[in-house]
C-alpha cells in the first residue's frame, strides 16, 4: 500500500498554508473544519442532558485528580450515592412484585386486579438482576500460551488473582468482567485486532489496565450496577410508546389509542428520570474508576507507552474501512489484520494531531463511562512513572504476535461475516 499523497491548500478562515493528505480531513489550527461529533439522530431532553454533562463532569473530575494528586483515597466514598440508588431501584422492583402478588391473593375476584398483577410481574421479570454469562470464546491455552503467560505475568505485578477465564473477541477493545451467578468468575477478554496492532509496552499497558479493574473491584460491582441499568431500560422500553397518534387507526380509534399512549409516556417518565439520574451518578462513578485503573496500569506499562496506547483507540474507524475492504474487494491476497497494521502505520502526524485536538476541544471518548481519551492521557502524563515496572522483551512479543497470526485467516472471515450480518440488521430496519 502506498502512503498517502501530501499537498498544500490555504486555510479559508486564516489563509494559513496547510498540509494536506489525500484520504484523511483537511483542518486548522483556527478551528476551521474541526467538526464536533454528536449521535446521528435526534436526542431525547433527556439525552441532551445526560450528553451535555458529560465533558462537564469529566473536566471538573480531572481537575480534582489532578489538584489532589491522588485518585484511591477518594474513590470509595463516591460509590455511596450510586449504591443507595441503585439499592431504591431494587427496592421498588421488590415493592411492585409485593403488590403484584397482593392484588393476586387479595382481590382475585376482580379481573382488573388480576391483569394489573400480571402486567407489573411481566415487568418485574423482564427487569430482573441478568448475571453476566460467557458469550466470547475461550482463548486455546496451548496455542496462545505466551498470551496467557503475559496476562498472568501482569496480574502478579498488580498483585491480583489471574483470570479463571482467559477470552478472545474481534473488537477493537479489551474488557474484564465477572461470569456467573453468585461465585463469579474473572474473566479478560482481549480483542485480538487491537491486541495484535499494538507494540510490546502498549499490549502491557492493554492488559494491565484491564486487570487493574479488579483490584478496584470494578467488575463485581458492575453486577449491581449493570442490573439496576437493565431495569430502568427495560421498564422504559415497555412503557414509552413509539408515537402519541398513531396515524394508522381510524380517526375515532387513534384518539382512544392516542389517550392510552398519553397515560403510557406520563407513567414511562418515571423510569425516564430514574434513567437520567442514574447516568449522571455512575458517570462519575465508572470515569473515576477508569482514572484509577489507568494509573495502576501506567505503573506496570510506563506512561508513555500507556498514552500511545489509548491513541489507538481513536483509529476504530480505520477498523470498520478495513472490514468494509475485505468484504467489498474479495482480495484473498490482502488479509485483515495485515491491511489494519498497514493502515494504522500510515496514518499521517497531522491526522494524529487533528484527533487529538478534536478529543481536546470536544471531549471525544471510547463511551460515556470513560473519561474523554484527552483527560485520560493529561491525568497520566501528570501522575503515572515515566518507567514501567513490567518490560515485554521483543522475543515474547514476536512469539504472541505469531499466535494471533495463526488465526489470521479465521479472524478475515469472521470479520467478513460480522460485517455481512451487520448489514443485514441495518436493511432489516
Amino acid at each position: 500500500m502506498q502512503h498517502p499523497s501530501k499537498g498544500t491548500i490555504d486555510c479559508p478562515d486564516c489563509n494559513r498554508p496547510l498540509i494536506t493528505n489525500e484520504g484523511f480531513t483537511s483542518w486548522c489550527e483556527c478551528g476551521w473544519n474541526i467538526k464536533k461529533i454528536r449521535p446521528n439522530f435526534e436526542l431525547s431532553l433527556e439525552d441532551e442532558l445526560i450528553y451535555h454533562s458529560f465533558k462537564n463532569q469529566s473536566e471538573t473530575l480531572m481537575n480534582e485528580i489532578l489538584s489532589s494528586q491522588s485518585i484511591h483515597k477518594k474513590i470509595q466514598s463516591k460509590h455511596f450515592l450510586l449504591y443507595s440508588f441503585s439499592f431504591l431501584v431494587m427496592a421498588l422492583n421488590i415493592s411492585l412484585i409485593t403488590f403484584s402478588f397482593y392484588l393476586l391473593v387479595f382481590h382475585y375476584t376482580n379481573v382488573l386486579a388480576i391483569l394489573l398483577s400480571i402486567v407489573l410481574l411481566f415487568i418485574c421479570w423482564q427487569g430482573r438482576i441478568r448475571f453476566q454469562q460467557i458469550d466470547s470464546p475461550f482463548l486455546p491455552r496451548d496455542e496462545f500460551s505466551n498470551t496467557i503467560q503475559l496476562i498472568n505475568d501482569i496480574a502478579k505485578q498488580l498483585n491480583v488473582a489471574k483470570p479463571d477465564y482467559y477470552l478472545y473477541d474481534l473488537d477493537f477493545n479489551a474488557a474484564v468482567m465477572r461470569c456467573g451467578t453468585f461465585n463469579s468468575k474473572r474473566a479478560i477478554i482481549v480483542g485480538l485486532p487491537l491486541f495484535y496492532v499494538l507494540n510490546p509496552q502498549e499490549k502491557v499497558a492493554l492488559i494491565s489496565h484491564e486487570l487493574a479493574h479488579f483490584s478496584n473491584n470494578d467488575p463485581k460491582r458492575s453486577i449491581i450496577i449493570g442490573s439496576v441499568y437493565h431495569s430502568l431500560i427495560t421498564w422504559l422500553d415497555i412503557l414509552q410508546p413509539e408515537c402519541l397518534w398513531p396515524s394508522h387507526q381510524p380517526a375515532i380509534e387513534a384518539f382512544f389509542e392516542f389517550l392510552g399512549n398519553i397515560c403510557l409516556y406520563l407513567i414511562s417518565r418515571i423510569p425516564s428520570s430514574l434513567l437520567v439520574i442514574f447516568h449522571l451518578l455512575n458517570q462519575q462513578d465508572s470515569q473515576r474508576s477508569e482514572y484509577y485503573a489507568d494509573l495502576l496500569g501506567a505503573t506496570i506499562s510506563g506512561k508513555e507507552a500507556f498514552n500511545t496506547m489509548l491513541q489507538n483507540f481513536e483509529y476504530d474507524h480505520i477498523v470498520e474501512l478495513c472490514t468494509q475492504r475485505i468484504t467489498v474487494q474479495k482480495d484473498l491476497s490482502i488479509n485483515f489484520l495485515n491491511l489494519l497494521t498497514t493502515m494504522i502505520s500510515e496514518v499521517p502526524a497531522r491526522e494524529k494531531k487533528r484527533l487529538i485536538t478534536v478529543s481536546e476541544r470536544f471531549g471525544l471518548a471510547i463511551d460515556e463511562s470513560h473519561p474523554p481519551t484527552f483527560f485520560r492521557q493529561k491525568v497520566v502524563d501528570k501522575l503515572a512513572p515515566s518507567q514501567g515496572q513490567y518490560t515485554l522483551s521483543s522475543e515474547t512479543h514476536s512469539k504472541i504476535q505469531r499466535e494471533i497470526e495463526a488465526m489470521k485467516d479465521r479472524i478475515h472471515f469472521l470479520k467478513i461475516d460480522e460485517y455481512k450480518e451487520q448489514l443485514m440488521l441495518q436493511s432489516s430496519w
